[in-house]
């Protein structure tokens, strides 16, 4: 067989096959959260609607508008409410980013702290 039809052959073959690929869309899930009173004082009460999975598994970030994590953040957790509690007692007035993130999803909003 001649080196052109060879190389067609296997053109021919390696198209076929990209084409049986599997897809590995990632499923969307709508997951959001709100956050009151927005701007806080002491406390906020962060609602979480359409979670997958355990409230409890949620991670609770939150950042300085530049970039500096809160430690150590204090939360207290209602899995029958789908709420978490965030003290704000110790965390200076400012602006802040919160973020929750699950396995499959994150997302960050605004809070504005003033005591």
């Amino acid at each position: 067989m001649k080196p052109i039809y060879l190389f067609l052959l296997l053109l021919f073959s390696l198209s076929k096959a990209q084409s049986q690929n599997v897809n590995f869309e990632r499923e969307t899930v709508s997951f959001n959260f709100d956050m009151k009173p927005n701007p806080a004082n002491h406390w906020v009460n962060i609602s979480i609607e359409n979670v997958v999975g355990d409230i409890e598994d949620l991670e609770v970030e939150m950042y300085t508008v530049i970039g500096t994590k809160i430690h150590p953040l204090r939360t207290q957790v209602s899995s029958a409410e789908n709420k978490i509690v965030l003290n704000l007692t110790q965390v200076p007035d400012g602006v802040y980013l919160v973020r929750i993130k699950g396995k499959d999803f994150e997302q960050t909003k605004r809070l504005r702290v003033h005591h």
